[in-house]
């Protein structure tokens, strides 16, 4: 059964117990929903407010909640009410995951074993990455490996040489990228002369299952979003959201000043996806 709409889950940011919309300013996903009432995240304009002008902001999660399947190629986009005087603009941290791969030791033969769960599976694949001892080759048999795992058809590495040491550097990218993903994990047994074998993170992927930094007011600005005003033909591509994976979504309103009090101002926020994957 395909991903359906109603797979889609949006949320208040805030913590797990906040219910509040106007402390959805970052941090873990709330278990409450955003739901369709009036002041459902933004509160009402003061006059003195509406005067001078003001910039305030809010962060939701989007949820993929199928267990199984894929929502493919999501965007987003608003659509502003009749006499809107705001200005919506919507935003994301977008970062590129690297992950860096660290084997201490005079290296003379044998292999290691690099392991890692594909994007939305449950099962760990394993593939054996033989030393080389012209780097070059060494790295380029760790890429082969990697990009013979489902979801990792776009990852590229490099590779650094230190004392004793080599440092091979796994960048994500294409459908892989913009993801907080899952550590690497090296099995060195089988590589003779190997001492220690580490893997960390030198840039965490983002929006996909990141957590957006807590804002101590929701004036302040978050660090390092980018902010686009949107619409059905400039719309943020987010990519494929695998079974359980979301993102937050920061949106920013801004009041210009002297301006004047408008009923029912508001926006729709438009998610589309689609459950195939060869569908744009």
């Amino acid at each position: 059964m395909a991903a359906k709409s109603t797979d889609l889950v949006v949320t208040l940011t805030g913590g797990s117990s906040n219910s509040n919309p106007n402390l959805s300013i970052g941090g873990d996903p709330s278990s409450y929903p955003v739901t369709g009432q009036l002041n459902n995240l933004f509160d009402n304009v003061a006059r003195e407010e509406a005067s001078v002008g003001s910039t305030s902001y809010r962060c939701i999660y989007i949820f993929n909640n199928n267990s199984v399947d894929t929502i493919y190629n999501l965007q987003l986009y608003t659509l502003n009410i009749a006499n809107t005087i705001s200005t919506i603009e919507l935003g994301i941290r977008s970062e590129k995951e690297i992950q860096d791969v660290i084997i201490t030791g005079v290296i003379s033969n044998g292999y290691f074993t690099i392991s890692y769960k594909p994007l939305g599976k449950t099962e760990i694949e394993y593939r054996n990455v033989n030393f080389d001892l012209n780097p070059v080759i060494w790295t380029e048999n760790l890429q082969t490996a990697l990009r013979s795992i489902e979801s990792l058809e776009n990852v590229t590495v490099n590779f650094n040489l230190g004392i004793n040491n080599i440092q091979f550097k796994i960048n994500f990218d294409g459908l892989d990228d913009k993801r907080s993903h899952d550590l690497f994990n090296i099995d060195k047994t089988n590589l003779i002369g190997a001492i220690t074998a580490s893997v960390t993170k030198s840039s965490i992927g983002s929006p996909i299952n990141s957590i957006p930094t807590l804002l101590d007011v929701d004036t302040t600005i978050p660090y390092n979003v980018n902010f686009f005003e949107t619409s059905n033909l400039t719309t943020i591509s987010i990519g494929n959201l695998y079974p359980e994976e979301g993102f937050p979504l920061w949106i920013k309103r801004t009041v210009p000043p002297s301006s004047e009090s408008v009923a029912g101002e508001g926006f729709k926020l438009k998610i589309l996806g689609s459950p195939n994957p060869s569908t744009t």
